[in-house]
């Protein structure tokens, strides 16, 4: 019976009513799944989110300090939906805050885990968050500040988990006109046991290279057709070396052990 009565309780909050903890304000439906439906509700008096999948419910884990409703004044959703860990189903993002009038828009993301069928959340308070390459399963944010802009690349492992592994701050050229310059913050390792050098990204292979365990320091990132290619400097004991190399070629210090 005690254990009837806890499980009573806990729908009660869930589902709302008189006294509870839990009163949606706003409901989605999403599909978190081919052939498979779902209901976001949120209640933003309380700070809390349940996820409905078939009628399994399960509170959100907690979001960053604050999540708000600005549907009235931007015109936003308060939560997204989109296969960000490429597992096939649907992750969530919820809003926390808009800034630069209205070009940062930044939102906690909450992957889902088919094993224990929960959502846990694996990114925090990221700005204009899309999938940079499919590919090479990399994510990337964008945050403007006046004349510069701050990126961050998180890689997703086997198992469908975000690591943090490239940080950069773009500033445009004080005086001159071109291109956005921008400097890395992370450094990488060699992981292949050649790593070729290349003039340009998709260009004719050099017959330098680099092998497992070097170090290099990251001075630009680029798409080319479809792969993820990484532009590095690289110091021999003879000469520097600024030639482009393959992400997949390269292993990040942020990353666990067993992804290297």
């Amino acid at each position: 019976m005690k254990r009837l009565g806890i499980v009573l309780v806990l729908s009660m909050m869930v589902q709302g009513g008189s006294g509870s903890l839990f009163a949606p304000t706003a409901r989605y439906s999403f599909e978190p799944a081919p052939h498979k439906h779902g209901k976001v509700l949120m209640d933003f008096k309380h700070q809390k989110i349940v996820v409905d999948i078939q009628g399994r419910r399960a509170f959100l884990p907690k979001t960053s300090d604050e999540f708000m409703d600005y549907r009235e004044n931007f015109g936003l959703e308060d939560v997204t939906f989109a296969d960000l860990n490429f597992d096939g189903y649907a992750d969530i993002g919820v809003l926390m805050g808009i800034g630069y009038g209205g070009v940062n828009v930044c939102r906690d993301y909450f992957f889902y885990a088919p094993q224990t069928k929960r959502y846990t959340r694996q990114i925090d308070i990221a700005c204009n968050l899309e999938i940079y390459s499919s590919k090479s399963r990399l994510l990337a944010t964008m945050a403007k500040d006046g004349p510069s802009q701050e990126s961050d690349i998180y890689w997703i492992d086997p198992m469908g988990a975000a690591h943090h592994i490239i940080k950069s701050t773009g500033h445009w050229p004080q005086n001159e006109e071109g291109d956005m310059i921008f400097r890395y913050t992370s450094d990488a390792r060699v992981k292949a046991s050649k790593a070729y050098f290349y003039a340009k990204p998709g260009g004719k292979r050099s017959k330098v290279y680099i092998i497992k365990g070097d170090k290099v320091s990251l001075l630009n990132m680029a798409l080319h057709q479809g792969e993820t290619w990484v532009k590095v400097a690289y110091r021999s004991k003879k000469k520097t070396y600024r030639q482009w190399v393959r992400f997949s070629d390269l292993s990040f210090r942020d990353l666990p052990k067993e992804a290297l």
